[in-house]
């Protein structure tokens, strides 16, 4: 590999290193139509609007998207020269990070197990009817689905009737 060409992977990878950015480029790559603007990332991505603005512009700027302005939105897509590259690069690390998550060990209880404990005792304080174990057990559920699986990435698309679906 060439200096130049060494200059530009190590500027995208550096680009990558947010985990937030690799998220955003996936949906693009994946979305139905090839492209998503700031509003459908920032509900996927769970951040504000000009967060997203702001990850967007650095992915732009070391050549993985484009742009283009639709009246008050603007719509990103993947840039077309290095589509092939980004999607075995996403594949490739995508499945290389779930191999080694599935071989990790289970963590130790942490600091995040005792205050779900605190929550649950709160709230079965308030609501006394309740069988506290049971309590302990939504408030656990709850976090699990809240928190996702590490390698899902929700992608959304529009029906027909212009609402939107996740998938």
């Amino acid at each position: 590999m060439g200096r130049a060409a060494a200059t530009l992977v190590a500027g995208a990878l550096k680009a990558l290193g947010d985990p937030l950015r690799p998220r955003m480029l996936s949906v693009i790559a994946t979305s139905p139509t090839g492209e998503a603007c700031v509003r459908d990332l920032a509900t996927v991505a769970e951040v504000s609007p000009p967060t997203v603005s702001h990850h967007l512009k650095l992915l732009k700027e070391v050549g993985l998207l484009t742009s283009e302005r639709r009246g008050t939105w603007v719509y990103y897509r993947v840039q077309p020269a290095v589509r092939g590259a980004v999607t075995t690069l996403l594949d490739s690390f995508a499945g290389a990070a779930v191999a080694a998550t599935d071989a990790a060990p289970p963590a130790a209880p942490s600091d995040a197990e005792d205050a779900l404990e605190r929550i649950a005792d709160r709230l079965a304080a308030a609501f006394p009817d309740r069988d506290p174990g049971a309590v302990l057990s939504v408030v656990r559920e709850s976090d699990t689905a809240l928190a996702g699986p590490p390698e899902s990435v929700r992608t959304w698309s529009r029906t027909p009737s212009g609402s939107r679906t996740s998938g």
